[in-house]
């Protein structure tokens, strides 16, 4: 009789924990499955964006930079679309696979009634094959873009944010010898 129970018990206990271990491995399985079809979805995009002759790529420096090309010269360009304070300058540099040997310029152009145009050349690094420009002051929302040797690429937006300003303080000094407002 004991020997019943304690066979029973047994076979019990291992038959619980034979449950719990197909739940553990279904879950592992479950968790693999959604990794893997997050992955194929993310790479479905990726092939997808950079199918349409555009792609985004993520710096180092944690800036978003625009690839695009002049002819079989392909530009990384950086910042890409981009939103600056007003009064800010816009900083634009190109980075060449290969190097380039003509002249390129950035320019841009106010989307505001006066219609600005600003150029500025880029500037070449002796290191390296990255080009840069600044264009000083942007008070006007816009786009830019890059030009040399009659291309130019895809135009690139600026649009601009005013800083939050104080336009009042109320103040009240109370004291020994009573209150005084500052206005």
């Amino acid at each position: 009789m004991l020997s019943e129970r304690v066979l029973s018990h047994a076979q019990d206990h291992s038959a619980w924990r034979d449950v719990g271990a197909v739940e553990r491995r279904q879950k592992r399985l479950q968790g693999a499955l959604w990794c893997t079809a997050l992955l194929a979805i993310g790479s479905l995009l990726f092939w997808v964006h950079s199918y349409r002759g555009y792609s985004l790529s993520l710096s180092g420096s944690g800036m978003v930079s625009e690839v695009s090309a002049f002819g079989d010269y392909e530009i990384i360009i950086q910042p890409g679309h981009v939103e600056l304070p007003r009064g800010g300058n816009l900083e634009v540099s190109a980075e060449f696979k290969e190097p380039y040997p003509y002249p390129v310029d950035v320019v841009f152009m106010a989307s505001d009634d006066s219609a600005v145009e600003q150029r500025a050349p880029l500037a070449l690094s002796a290191a390296t094959n990255q080009m840069t420009a600044t264009l000083p002051s942007m008070m006007s929302e816009g786009s830019y873009w890059l030009e040399s040797e009659g291309e130019r690429t895809a135009a690139f937006s600026v649009s601009l944010f005013d800083y939050p300003s104080v336009k009042q303080v109320d103040a009240i000094l109370s004291g020994r010898f009573g209150e005084r407002r500052l206005e």
